[in-house]
């Protein structure tokens, strides 16, 4: 399991596909935090999650949906799991969601405990049983046919799942509160260092009135959360190699040392443990 990664996608390849399997059990400690989505779905046995400050245990079935720039990780893994792990760009899946796109939002800006119950509901069971026995079979044949034939069974897997979940389970107030604040959170996709008061008038906001919707939204302070994409970036640039000390000025640190201070802080490792 990756333990940290700034993904990336393109319009011809929106999606990665990746079932994997550990024979034994495992912990893997660290916090990861992007601004993609994860759908972790359980084939066999079981795991421990933690999505923002819930910590939820998964059986086989159980989806875990991971909304975008939400904290992430400290996954317990049972001997023997088998886990499919969908990561999506949000913004090529929402603009293929036709009709179901504000629903869609609304999920993933539930709390995570909500959202959790609410996705692992009895109304979704049949739903559940049947993407995890449909997904991992689509294999083989042409590289390209097999992503699309992929990707339009993930998009139906969401909105036969959307279908099953009440409208009046999810409510309005984040998803109106998000859109104030999507100019802000579209600063942050190229990992350098943002303002408050940057991010506030590109909302057309005062920095309190931002402050206040961003904590709602992002469960977050805007200082966590800048300094937490600055170094998904960083990570990022640090497995494909790049010097400490050309991360360090791409990502907005002073220097390595100020860098290496906040990986310690936030990741609990060094960047030279963590390449």
């Amino acid at each position: 399991m990756k333990k940290l990664y700034y993904w990336k996608f393109t319009v011809d390849m929106p999606f990665d596909f990746d079932i994997q399997f550990f024979p034994e059990s495992a912990f893997n400690p660290v916090m990861d935090f992007h601004n993609a989505i994860h759908l972790n779905l359980v084939l066999d046995n079981g795991m421990d999650a933690k999505v923002g400050n819930h910590l939820s245990h998964l059986n086989r079935y159980d989806f875990q949906i991971t909304a975008p720039w939400e904290l992430h990780g400290e996954y317990q893994i049972e001997k023997n799991l088998r886990l499919l792990s969908i990561t999506i760009d949000p913004d090529l899946l929402l603009r293929n969601l036709i009709g179901y796109r504000e629903k869609a939002l609304s999920l993933f800006l539930l709390e995570p405990r909500e959202r959790h119950e609410i996705v692992n509901s009895r109304a979704t069971r049949e739903i559940r049983m049947a993407c995890c026995a449909e997904l991992p079979a689509i294999s083989g044949g042409n590289p390209k046919l097999l992503n699309f034939h992929r990707w339009l069974a993930i998009q139906k897997m969401l909105v036969e799942l959307l279908d099953c979940i009440r409208t009046e389970d999810l409510p309005e107030t984040p998803f109106l509160l998000y859109q104030k604040l999507v100019p802000a959170l579209d600063l942050f996709k190229n990992g350098r260092q943002v303002t408050l008061r940057e991010a506030a008038d590109t909302c057309a906001l005062s920095t309190s009135r931002f402050r206040h919707i961003f904590r709602e939204v992002c469960r977050m302070s805007f200082s966590e959360f800048e300094i937490r994409n600055r170094l998904s970036h960083a990570g990022a640039l640090l497995r494909q190699g790049l010097r400490l000390k050309d991360v360090a000025e791409q990502t907005g640190f002073y220097d390595s040392s100020h860098l290496t201070r906040f990986f310690r802080r936030y990741l609990g490792m060094t960047p030279g443990k963590f390449r």
